[in-house]
């Protein structure tokens, strides 16, 4: 039989040598890596990078890399009473696992993400009804950068979203590649019915090709060379401006066009004032007309 007060003795007697080297081995380990999380912190945020994004990957490179090895040191101090304890700790175990359900799916959810690696620091993903940019990311939680309020706006909110990982267990990750230097960006127009929109599709598709040409054979170029590398059927870099009829109340011009990732929002506002310009424009002119047949 086991001797009950071996347990006991091997828990608390702390004058014991081997139990004073883990202690004092365990707060070595802790002190290296504060330290060096901290000074290799400060020094990322120190040095040049070529944008904001690509320093905080580093980052939270560094923080995700200094835990690990905590973590793993500390298993590795600890090995031989942690074996000692795992048979009397697999009661505790069942009912801790019960009680920190969610705490394992954000973990398990963390893994997933660590090992399939489908977005990274500063990339724009939509989890659920969750969207934002990546701003940092760790094994229990992921926090966004919000854009809102609905799914077609581009603009921040000001509020920053600490998603838990387990959200990545039950709900699919949309990705806009914004570390990409071009991307297919949409977006739709919304006129009645009754309105005359072979002239808004053409007003709309004349200010698209505007505001494309500068970079229109840059970016073609970039996503035949990224279809070559990443042997994958990219969409065709030309504009279009497609009609949606899927509802009743108003018909749906989706417009369609590369452009600069960093640069989608600015250029979809300068179409839209164009388009909006050159309607208003279209408008008078008739109304103009009208009034000069009815004299």
């Amino acid at each position: 039989m086991i001797d009950q007060t071996a347990i006991p003795q091997l828990l608390f007697h702390w004058d014991h040598k081997v139990l004073q080297t883990r202690v004092f081995s365990s707060a070595v380990l802790l002190i290296a890596v504060v330290a060096v999380r901290y000074f290799g912190v400060r020094t990322l945020r120190g040095m040049p990078f070529e944008s904001p994004d690509l320093r905080r990957h580093w980052i939270v490179q560094l923080k995700n890399g200094v835990f690990m090895v905590l973590v793993g040191g500390l298993v590795a101090v600890w090995a031989q009473e942690l074996r000692a304890f795992a048979l009397g700790l697999a009661a505790i175990a069942v009912a801790m696992v019960v009680a920190t359900r969610e705490f394992i799916l954000c973990f398990v959810g963390g893994i997933l993400k660590t090992s399939t690696r489908p977005f990274d620091v500063g990339d724009r993903i939509e989890v659920g009804s969750f969207r934002g940019d990546v701003i940092d990311h760790n094994f229990l939680t992921t926090t966004l950068q919000e854009v809102g309020p609905d799914q077609a706006s581009q603009q921040y909110t000001g509020r920053n979203v600490a998603l838990p990982n387990s959200q990545f267990l039950s709900h699919a990750i949309t990705v806009e590649k914004l570390s990409k230097p071009f991307i297919i960006h949409t977006f739709k127009v919304v006129v009645r019915p009754d309105e005359n929109w072979q002239a808004h599709e053409t007003a709309l598709l004349a200010s698209v090709r505007k505001h494309s040409a500068p970079y229109m054979e840059q970016a073609k170029a970039y996503l035949a060379q990224r279809c070559q590398r990443e042997a994958i059927s990219l969409p065709s870099g030309d504009v279009r401006v497609s009609l949606d009829l899927s509802h009743v109340e108003y018909m749906g011009l989706i417009v369609r066009l590369p452009v600069p990732s960093r640069h989608r929002v600015r250029i979809q506002q300068a179409i839209l004032h164009d388009y909006l310009n050159a309607v208003r424009n279209a408008s008078n002119s008739e109304t103009g007309q009208s009034a000069r047949i009815a004299a």
